[in-house]
């Protein structure tokens, strides 16, 4: 099956290279798999569809250094494409590193999807380690989500994510207003309460005054002294 699946994988690739410049391939038929990208040498990965299946590739990749094997902030761009059995590139475009390519067979037979990495800087001794997850099946197939779709639920879940963040800001506003109410209200009890110890104060030093006053005087008339 494998040596079956390998020589129809070239027969494709030699009938996409008549039709296009030549270019160096290596094909595998595993659905999940890590490829290694080394230069512009693309590679590619055999998938049999039937028609009308949806076919939906997600991939991640980071740069490394072969030297000392960590990873390195260069700059690229994934370019993929997707060949069909007559050799006719259905899909191609430039893609982040963390991405994914939707899209519906139109006819039955292999398809060819492959990797090119494009680096900003060539360097020999930079790589591009490549992770690719392949599911197929119908539209709607929980796993395959077309990318409005995908648009459509991101916006859905930005939406609630705002929707949750005002409703925690409401929350917050209402509680800084109940603490504030809070300590208006113990704050004037405060201040109620020290003007009432103020007037008690004055009242009894008031009343300590008058009756000083009086006891000086009864003893000064005791004494005749007034």
């Amino acid at each position: 099956m494998l040596v079956k699946r390998l020589l129809s994988a070239a027969v494709l690739l030699a009938t996409a290279n008549a039709k296009m410049e030549p270019q160096p391939y290596e094909v595998t038929e595993l659905d999940k798999v890590h490829i290694r990208l080394e230069g512009i040498r693309e590679k590619c990965l055999v998938e049999d569809l039937p028609e009308k299946t949806v076919l939906l590739v997600k991939h991640s990749a980071t740069s490394w250094n072969t030297g000392s094997s960590a990873k390195v902030e260069t700059p690229f761009q994934l370019l993929v494409t997707v060949r069909d059995s007559s050799g006719h590139t259905v899909v191609r475009q430039q893609s982040k590193p963390n991405d994914r390519l939707f899209l519906t067979a139109a006819n039955t037979g292999d398809h060819l999807v492959c990797f090119q990495a494009m680096l900003t800087q060539y360097s020999p001794s930079v790589i591009v380690k490549l992770g690719v997850e392949v599911f197929i099946g119908d539209a709607g197939d929980p796993h395959i989500t077309s990318p409005m779709e995908a648009s459509l639920n991101d916006l859905a879940f930005m939406i609630s994510k705002t929707v949750d963040q005002t409703s925690d800001l409401q929350r917050e506003q209402t509680l800084q207003r109940d603490r504030e109410q809070h300590f208006r209200s113990k704050s004037d009890r405060v201040n109620g309460n020290v003007l009432k110890w103020a007037v008690l104060q004055i009242v009894i030093l008031g009343i300590a005054s008058v009756y000083q006053v009086y006891s000086l005087r009864r003893f000064f008339r005791s004494k005749k002294l007034v």
